[in-house]
């Protein structure tokens, strides 16, 4: 049996792909997106990743639960940044559509895992 690390869980990877993806996207147009929505989106897009890791490394399942529903919270907040962002501003969507694909990726990859968990570790 491998133990679960962060290191070699697919999520976690998908989690930093979106990471560097909205990082590009905010670099590509940072002159039509606000200091402060570039502020908030690259906070929230770091935060998803650090609270998949430290999910990851609970052994507590209410706790592993707890950390991935406020992983998937964060990455439900940065998806409606993001939509309010494309109202706002008529952006290029070369990054956007790259940062909208390791979104819905990685909802999909978390919303799998927590079946999996729910199947695998019943209290």
């Amino acid at each position: 049996m491998q133990i679960e690390t962060f290191r070699n869980m697919n999520l976690y990877d998908k989690a930093l792909d979106l990471c560097f993806s909205s990082y590009l996207f905010i670099e590509k147009h940072q002159s039509q997106i606000t200091m402060e929505d570039a502020f908030k989106i690259r906070r929230m897009v770091t935060r998803i990743p650090v609270k998949i890791a430290t999910a990851i490394g609970q052994n507590n399942m209410k706790l592993r639960f707890k950390r991935l529903n406020e992983a998937k919270i964060e990455l439900q907040n940065f998806e409606q940044m993001l939509d309010k962002i494309h109202e706002k501003v008529d952006l290029i969507y070369e990054y956007g559509f790259e940062v909208d694909y390791y979104s819905g990726e990685l909802m999909r990859l978390m919303n799998g895992y927590f079946g999996w968990l729910k199947r695998n570790y019943k209290d």
